[in-house]
């Protein structure tokens, strides 16, 4: 009896410890388990979300970019895409990126058009007359008289662009003379630049412009873009002259750069919004040129002809650069795009003619770019 009460004792001993075994067992388990759960799921624990950014993987991500451009710098492109029975790409072109300084990431932001910015400019244009402008609070613009004549003075307003493509919530600023008959529409432009007709020269016309510009936003560096001409076939023959920011040695393409109507009798109009690009810390890695032909073979059938003066439906690809263009997406969201630029037109009065229509691909990406910028009207 007393053996029997000991071995019961023994068991009983023996299945509290194993008990007692299971459950810190599971407890141990139940830890390692949360553990690793955390280190699965938490993205502070993983290593690939966490790349440091400094100076020297700038230099280098920037110099492997280098590489990659001027590597293309001057080469000749000769290839035809055919994107079905009508429609052609020929590509002859040669590739011009001798400027390019660097590559970065940049955030679009939007820039107020203030006062200060309305007085710079009418002080710079107008000199004294320009403190003369009268504010009309019912269409809330700006007035500057010349004469008591009907039509003889200056409007400017600021408000959202009323043509073309542009980024939500962006602001235009327009000064313009009211009493002059200039017509910017497209039969009334010449396709390459007319001999004697405009009775103020090409150069002193950019000049102009460019005098001001630098009067108005001496922060930032701008290069002519592209002109258009006309008076073909109606009103007086003036220049549409498009100017572009620089930055990094390379001109950013936006919705609406600053363009202005100039005659014989100076600048009739000047329009335009104001941005400014706020440089992000991230490596941006692109792609080379032969990728992005790739790519526009890819998208061969999203590439538009709409609008192009073109009877047999054939593009000419003449020359190819590597430029910032501004885009945004479905949901609105704005991003500055590395890009590789292929203008269209055989030779360089075609280009200046079609020099507010973008054909590009990404080059972080290779998505298709295109379309028409600028003030449409």
């Amino acid at each position: 009896m007393r053996r029997k009460t000991i071995l019961f004792i023994i068991f009983l001993i023996v299945l509290i410890a194993i008990i007692i075994m299971f459950f810190m067992s599971g407890d141990k388990q139940n830890n390692n388990e949360e553990t690793i759960y955390n280190i699965a799921y938490n993205p502070n624990n993983d290593v690939s979300n966490k790349k440091e950014f400094n100076n020297n993987n700038n230099t280098e991500n920037n110099t492997a970019n280098l590489e990659i451009i001027n590597s293309a710098s001057n080469k000749k492109v000769k290839e035809t895409i055919n994107i079905n029975e009508s429609n052609t790409i020929n590509l002859e072109a040669i590739i011009e990126v001798s400027n390019v300084e660097r590559v970065r990431n940049y955030k679009y932001n939007l820039e107020d058009i203030t006062d200060n910015f309305r007085t710079k400019l009418f002080q710079t244009l107008f000199k004294d007359e320009g403190s003369k402008a009268e504010y009309d609070v019912r269409n809330n613009v700006w007035e500057l008289k010349k004469s008591d004549k009907i039509g003889d003075y200056y409007l400017y307003e600021v408000s959202y662009p009323k043509s073309g493509e542009a980024i939500a919530g962006e602001k235009s600023f327009l000064l313009e003379y009211r009493n002059v008959d200039l017509c910017p529409l497209d039969y009334n432009i010449y396709t390459s630049a007319p001999v004697n007709t405009f009775g103020i020269s090409e150069e002193d016309a950019t000049k102009l412009c460019e005098d001001l510009l630098k009067q108005i936003d001496s922060e930032n560096e701008y290069q002519l873009d592209y002109i258009h001409y006309y008076g073909k076939t109606r009103g007086k023959p003036f220049y549409w002259i498009h100017y572009k920011k620089v930055i990094d040695g390379m001109v950013i393409t936006s919705y609406n750069d600053i363009s202005f109507y100039v005659d014989n009798n100076g600048i009739e109009r000047i329009y335009g919004s104001l941005y400014d690009l706020e440089e992000e810390n991230k490596d941006i890695n692109i792609i080379s040129l032969e990728k992005a032909t790739q790519s526009l073979k890819d998208n061969k059938l999203l590439i538009s002809f709409e609008g192009l003066d073109i009877d047999e439906q054939e593009i000419t690809i003449s020359k190819i650069t590597f430029e910032y263009i501004v885009i945004k997406d479905l949901y609105e969201n704005v991003s500055v795009a590395p890009s590789w630029r292929f203008y269209i037109g055989c030779n360089e009065s075609e280009r200046n003619y079609y020099g507010n229509r973008i054909l590009a691909i990404n080059a972080t990406n290779g998505d298709l770019i295109q379309g028409t910028r600028g003030d449409t009207f």
